[in-house]
């Protein structure tokens, strides 16, 4: 195992572990990073703990514990902890615990516990929790809550928190 693999231009990884790894660009294959910080990743049947990337992040059967990429990100038969996206997310036949994009989220055959996106589009898969301005759910989609309940538990929790807030400082101020 390596501790440590930095590359000015492209870096290729076959069957191989570092603790880190720092590169332009990285194609990585059946291989385990502990983080990798990179300006676009290829990743490959490969386990990440932590991509950082300044483009896209393009993984298949991977096991990603997080991913955050000014780029696009996508998924495909492999799972994440947390994803997050300065652009689009895609997830075809995948899982996230956590799924943030500053784009649209597209899911075929997914899931995510919860998703914040521009808008989100998925179908055949579930979702615990969906905050988006455009929701696009297909029948027989599993959501705990939806867009409009999100929105409605927010208000509801901020209104309670204020009062709780406002009975907590006035307890302390008792002459004013």
């Amino acid at each position: 195992m390596s501790d440590e693999a930095a590359a000015r231009g492209s870096v290729e990884f076959d069957q191989t572990a570092a603790a880190r790894l720092t590169a332009e660009s990285a194609t990585v294959a059946t291989s385990a990073i502990g983080t990798a910080r990179v300006g676009s990743l290829e990743c490959e049947t490969s386990a990440i703990g932590l991509v950082a990337a300044d483009g896209d992040v393009n993984a298949t059967w991977s096991m990603l514990s997080g991913v955050i990429a000014k780029g696009e990100a996508e998924i495909e038969r492999g799972f994440a902890g947390m994803v997050a996206s300065a652009g689009n997310i895609e997830m075809e036949q995948a899982g996230a615990e956590l799924v943030l994009a500053a784009g649209d989220v597209t899911m075929d055959r997914a899931g995510a516990g919860i998703i914040a996106a521009r808008s989100v589009s998925v179908k055949e898969g579930w979702v615990g929790i969906v905050a988006a301005g455009d929701a696009q759910i297909s029948e027989g989609v599993n959501v705990l809550v939806g867009p409009r309940e999100t929105v409605l538990f927010a208000a509801v929790f901020g209104a309670v928190f204020a009062a709780v807030l406002a009975l907590l400082v006035g307890s302390r101020h008792p002459d004013v």
